[in-house]
């Protein structure tokens, strides 16, 4: 009995410890699971929109992040859906649709904004680029997949914009399951106020756009550049034809290659060239009393030269040479002072090195004989008057004309001026100024024969209504043809107004012109009026 009993009484304890053990299991294993519930509790997070800094103009007038757009986000319920239908577009409605059906917040962008409604949270978010982009060559587009600048100042100042970028966000708490509770206050993170902050340019948006409309009106492909004279600051700088960069595959495409910038690209310059032969034979001590008979041709070794005026123009000085625009004078001229003070000049201007617009941006050397090539006359005589081995950008020209203006400095052309933090205080970057590269009686000759050419000249349809300007006229043959097996002709303008105080250095380019019906004398004629009315009306 007693044996017996103290099987049973074992049996027991062992039977009250496996029976303590599997409590103990299960009370970990409830403790488990309202564990993992626990966790599995958080937040499920909407990016509703991004933004990055904003590029301003001159005045602060935004270039980006100027049209505002509005945004809705809200958990899905089919009833909400039908209410903001009629607010979004057709396609965006049926996309949304198919999402709903897993029940996580959605986020979409509206027209308009949609009537107040429970549960329906909306935001107004400023979008990149709106409707009417200035510029959009010079400001860049963005990767569409990362949202990093990959063209233009995008580009270069990407860093800084990016470190002023805000953003939109809504955090739902969720169940253990995942799916959003409408029973409690979303959490919303909103930094879009940090884009504030961002880069200050030149460019003056009005300026830009009164250049845009009239470059629409007299030019197909080409480019305006617009300088202020006093400090190098570039106003305007407009290439065409220009690309949506909200909508980039829709110009990948187009034959007429509109995501070339023209103002930074090199092209044939023709005549304009002869503002640097003069330069150089100004500074050498040519008296601009020299004259020359032009029979219409000069013959250089075994080539002649023609001039556009194939029966002569005559006898000319330095100055009738020069607005008449006569090829045989300025060989002659090129020949008297040879080519190493035709490469001196060019060294001197510049057009040997890199144009810098901005740190990080720097646009291609003009392509230019060698000095070996000029060993030979008739390479000379092709430099003399803007042909052979020689192609500028409409920013050169730009910067040659703005020595004339400026009364003979060399002004390092640049398009940003601030660093802005989000608060708008503005940090400028600095340049360094202008370099004095010609005597003040070069300059007194050269503006003379530049007034010349707009007053009785070969771009006397330049001549403005309202003020006195200056320029030159250019014409280069490419020896390429279009589609069409016409020639292509390159036609310029370059030019600075008002005369007494110059102020504005403006280049216009058509490429092709010859076939397109472009009128780069015209369009700078219309630049210069409307900028003399804008200065006028302050």
């Amino acid at each position: 009995m007693i044996v017996r009993f103290k099987f049973y009484l074992v049996y027991g304890m062992i039977v009250l410890m496996f029976s303590a053990c599997v409590v103990k299991m299960a009370s970990v294993m409830v403790d488990r699971e309202v564990s993992a519930v626990g966790n599995s509790q958080g937040r499920k997070t909407v990016t509703v929109a991004t933004t990055r800094g904003t590029i301003y103009d001159r005045n602060m007038q935004p270039l980006v992040n100027e049209t505002e757009r509005d945004y809705a986000v809200f958990i899905p319920q089919y009833s909400l859906l039908r209410q903001i239908k009629p607010y979004m577009p057709e396609e965006d409605y049926r996309l949304l649709l198919d999402k709903a059906t897993d029940g996580m917040p959605l986020s979409t962008k509206l027209t308009n904004a949609a009537p107040t409604t429970d549960h329906l949270l909306q935001f107004r978010v400023s979008e990149r680029y709106g409707a009417k982009s200035f510029c959009p060559h010079l400001i860049g587009y963005l990767d569409e997949g990362t949202g990093q600048g990959i063209s233009g100042l995008e580009k270069v100042y990407d860093d800084i914009l990016n470190q002023y970028g805000g953003s939109v966000r809504v955090a739902f708490s969720t169940d253990g399951l995942g799916m959003p509770l409408e029973s409690e206050e979303p959490v919303i993170s909103n930094t879009i106020e940090n884009s504030r902050g961002g880069i200050v340019l030149t460019i003056d948006k009005d300026i830009q756009r009164i250049v845009d409309d009239i470059a629409s009106e007299y030019i197909r492909k080409g480019a305006v550049v617009v300088m202020d004279s006093r400090n190098g600051e570039i106003l305007a700088m407009g290439s065409y034809p220009a690309f949506d960069p909200s909508y980039l595959e829709m110009s990948l495409d187009e034959s007429d290659a509109p995501f070339i910038n023209r103002a930074l690209s090199l092209y044939d310059c023709g005549s304009v060239f002869k503002i640097v032969t003069a330069l150089a034979a100004l500074e050498e001590g040519v008296p601009p009393e020299r004259c020359y008979d032009c029979t219409g041709s000069y013959d250089v070794d075994d080539t002649t030269f023609h001039c556009h005026n194939r029966e002569g123009h005559g006898l000319q000085n330095m100055e009738t040479a020069f607005a008449n625009s006569c090829n045989a004078y300025f060989i002659q001229l090129a020949m008297e002072i040879g080519s190493d003070a035709m490469l001196n000049m060019i060294h001197r201007i510049g057009l040997d090195s890199a144009l810098s617009i901005t740190d990080g941006w720097d646009a291609a050397a003009a392509v230019l004989p060698s000095r070996i090539d000029l060993s030979a006359d008739a390479a000379l005589a092709n430099l003399s008057f803007g042909q052979g081995d020689l192609m500028l950008s409409p920013l050169h020209t730009t910067v040659l004309a703005g020595i004339v203006a400026s009364g003979g400095n060399r002004l390092p052309p640049h398009v940003v001026s601030d660093v802005v933090d989000y608060n708008l205080n503005r940090q400028p970057i600095g340049y360094r100024g202008g370099e004095t590269i010609v005597s003040a009686q070069t300059v007194r000759s050269l503006r003379s024969m530049m007034e010349k050419v707009v007053s009785d000249g070969t771009g006397i349809r330049g001549k403005s209504d309202f003020v006195t300007s200056a320029g030159k006229t250019g014409t280069a043959e490419t020896g390429q043809r279009n589609a069409d097996d016409l020639p292509i002709v390159q036609s310029w303008f370059v030019g600075y107004f008002p005369t007494n105080y110059p102020r504005y250095v403006v280049t216009v380019f058509a490429e092709d012109a010859q076939n397109s019906g472009a009128d780069t004398a015209k369009a700078f004629c219309e630049i210069s009026n409307k900028l003399t009315l804008k200065q006028g009306n302050g």
